[in-house]
This record gives structure tokens, sequence and C-alpha cells, in this order.
């Protein structure tokens, strides 16, 4: 009987620090994940993703989201709702996280399944997806440059304009004036 105490506790014991032991790796590697995403989307204070809080925090600054969208993994305090609530509200920020890593949001779904989840992490963090970044190319077309052109005023010339002027503002009826007026113009000049 006492032996088959010692023997049950060891392997209690045992399995303990096998829990605690792949815990451990567990939270080294997202650490790891969260570090690598907040340098490559230059978020601030990446030594954050070590620490259990503000590793929360962290994820929510490196999706390029308000700070105070950190408060909506607290959705999981509500009874029933609360862990699909803060489910959904994970998702969407694992959404952003890989748009800001150029990577396409939906991968953010299929964190629901365990093994496949922990994968896609390391793939937005050590990943540089190059194709769906906006690259402009320059076209080999050559650019046909218009030759310069010099602008000369030409030469103000009087135009000479008659109007007749009604009989009771001049002095005899029917007179005719001559008004003149000053025009300029532009020429444009190829070299």
């Amino acid at each position: 009987m006492i032996w088959e105490d010692i023997l049950a506790g060891s392997v209690a014991v045992g399995l303990l620090a096998f829990v605690l032991f792949v815990f451990l790796i567990f939270y080294v590697y997202v650490a790891l994940v969260l570090q690598t995403i907040a340098k490559k989307t230059k978020t601030k204070n990446s030594w954050m993703a070590w620490l259990p809080v503000f590793n929360l925090y962290l994820m929510v600054k490196s999706a390029k989201l308000p700070g105070w969208y950190f408060f909506g993994y607290f959705l999981a305090i509500i009874p029933f709702a609360g862990a699909l609530l803060a489910t959904a509200f994970g998702i969407y920020v694992w959404w952003k996280i890989a748009e800001q890593r150029n990577h396409p949001g939906w991968f953010s779904i299929l964190f629901l399944i365990p093994i496949l989840g922990l994968v896609l992490m390391g793939v937005i963090a050590w990943s540089d997806n190059k194709s769906t970044k906006k690259v402009v190319k320059k076209s080999p077309v050559k650019r046909v440059v218009p030759k310069k052109t010099t602008t000369k005023k030409a030469p103000v010339k009087k135009a000479t304009t008659k109007k007749k002027v009604p009989a009771s503002k001049s002095k005899s009826k029917g007179t005719i004036k001559k008004v003149t007026k000053r025009t300029s113009r532009k020429k444009t000049i190829k070299k």
C-alpha cells in the first residue's frame, strides 16, 4: 500500500512537471513571436511580449489599433458568452496583425485549429510575404520630354476703333471719335 501511494504521487509529480515544461515552451514561443512581430511592425516596447498581461496590450498596438482595444480581452469575464466574445476579439486582433505583416487576414480564422494556429503565428512573425506588397515598377517606356519653349512679349500695338458718340454728349451732332486701346499678345517661340 505504501508503495502504491508513492508510485501514484511520483506519477502525478512527473505529469505536472511535463505539463509545466510544455507550457513553458509554449510561452517562450509565443513571446518570441510577439516580440518579432512588434519589431517588424515598428511597435515600441517589444519587451512587453514577455510579461503576461502586457503582451495582450502589445498585440493590440502591433495591430495598429487604439490602446483601449486592450480591454476587449476582458470580455472573457462575462459568463457563458464571454469566451466566445473574447475568441472573436482575438481573431480580429490577429487579423489586423496579419494584415500589418502583409499576410491575408483570414489566417487568423485558422487559429481556431490548435496546432495550426501556433504554426501560423510563426509564419506571420518570421516570413516576409512580398507577393502582396505594393511594388511600383518603373515602366520600360521612355518618357518624351517636350522641347523647351520661351515666351516673349510681343510689342504693344495700338488698336483703333471708331465709336459713335451720342449727340447729347458731343458738341456737334453725329461726330465720330477715335478710341485707342492698348493690347498685348504673347507669342510662343520654339527653340
